[in-house]
């Protein structure tokens, strides 16, 4: 997830600096696993699964300090998905966009 205050339309601060996986507690994942508990990459030989932060019907509030707001301040969330992780589409190749592409699944704004 990405989280950014937006000030007179300019990004003044979001949750990572480079990567997403930065923001432990924003970053959501699901992993998989062969018959012996070893990470694997390609989900089709899994025999097990797990996620980072969330299961399944759960829900989470993040709470995030540091940037005072201001009147016309805007906070930005938003949730994206990747069909295909990075690591998948260096093992296989994929040609079609929308399994290397993140997607917008969800996005919400606040303004203040």
């Amino acid at each position: 997830m990405v989280v950014r205050v937006l000030r007179d339309g300019k990004e003044i601060w979001r949750n990572y600096k480079h990567n997403p996986k930065e923001d432990k507690e924003a970053f959501f994942e699901l992993r998989f696993y062969d018959k012996n508990g070893k990470r694997i990459i390609i989900p089709a030989t899994a025999h097990s699964s797990d996620s980072t932060n969330l299961d399944a019907h759960q829900s989470k509030t993040l709470t995030y300090g540091g940037v005072p707001l201001q009147k016309g301040d805007i906070v930005e969330a938003t949730l994206y998905i990747r069909f295909a992780k990075r690591d998948c589409q260096t093992v296989i190749k994929l040609d079609e966009r929308e399994f290397r592409t993140p997607f917008i699944l969800k996005q919400v704004q606040k303004s203040f």
